[in-house]
């Protein structure tokens, strides 16, 4: 139809016993990624108007805070808009607003922003080309020393 749900719920759990995998961050020392039982929801409806498709995204769970004393609120916000011509170019664009309370220092909040769009062209059964651009500003997190910034 025109409209689509989508829900869920995750957790960490598991990432350390799966994580055989030879690649920064799942062998880091620093735990980068969610390994506890804090559940996060999220979900995503969707629609078409025309050729485009859309859509609305949120996340709300908790995240470890900077110093892995405390759980801190995390909420996750996004749009995505997405199509195609001919069935050969397919084109996409998503952009996500983060906002974590407490995270750095008690009683603060963290605001960053990214996404990302890109196109794919199917030449052939065989073989597809893809653009993407990708884009972060880590705001908040700039120059925080944490693990999940890179600064």
């Amino acid at each position: 139809g025109p409209v689509s749900l989508a829900l869920g719920i995750v957790n960490g759990n598991g990432i350390e016993a799966n994580a055989k995998v030879n690649s920064p961050g799942f062998g880091r020392p620093d735990r980068a990624f969610d390994n506890d039982s804090t559940k996060s929801v999220f979900g995503r409806i969707g629609g078409e108007l025309g050729p485009v498709r859309m859509g609305l995204f949120g996340l709300d769970g908790k995240q470890r805070d900077v110093t892995d004393t405390r759980n801190t609120n995390k909420q996750v916000l996004g749009v995505d808009i997405s199509g195609n011509h001919n069935d050969r170019v397919f084109w996409f664009v998503q952009l996500l607003q983060n906002r974590w309370d407490d995270f750095l220092v008690q009683g603060q909040t963290a605001e960053w922003n990214g996404g990302f769009a890109g196109v794919d062209y199917i030449h052939d059964d065989r073989w597809a080309y893809s653009l993407l651009y990708s884009y972060a500003d880590a705001n908040d997190l700039a120059n925080s020393g944490d693990r999940k910034s890179g600064g």
